[in-house]
């Protein structure tokens, strides 16, 4: 349970980064606690995708990731992300460029943290 916990909170930040940096991705929210609560909602959203679409996905598309080597992995994450900010309320994510970018970035945070605390 806290390894869960502490993989939502890195989600949280990681989702905040992305929408921070990459322009068309967005929080609409008023307060800082609603903000808090839409990127909760977010990150519980993008775990649950995580664990239960992607490796479906990943094994339907097998064939195209050997052959781009890995790099169709990437184009994965960013359709969860468009996933994400489709099913979410107030976490908008305009296009799958800006999708791509917010994965690319999650990617490189969730990498981080998983090299800093050793999981």
């Amino acid at each position: 349970m806290k390894k869960f916990i502490l993989h939502l909170l890195v989600n949280i930040l990681a989702l905040y980064a992305a929408a921070y940096l990459v322009a068309g991705i967005n929080i609409i929210a008023i307060t800082p606690t609603d903000t808090f609560l839409v990127l909760l909602l977010a990150a519980v959203i993008f775990a649950l995708c995580n664990m239960v679409v992607k490796p479906i996905i990943k094994i339907l598309c097998l064939p195209l990731t050997w052959l781009t080597l890995g790099a169709f992995i990437l184009v994965l994450n960013g359709a969860i992300l468009y996933l994400v900010g489709f099913v979410v309320p107030n976490y908008r994510v305009e296009t799958f460029a800006a999708a791509f970018l917010g994965a690319l970035l999650i990617s490189i945070i969730n990498f981080a943290a998983h090299f800093l605390l050793h999981d």
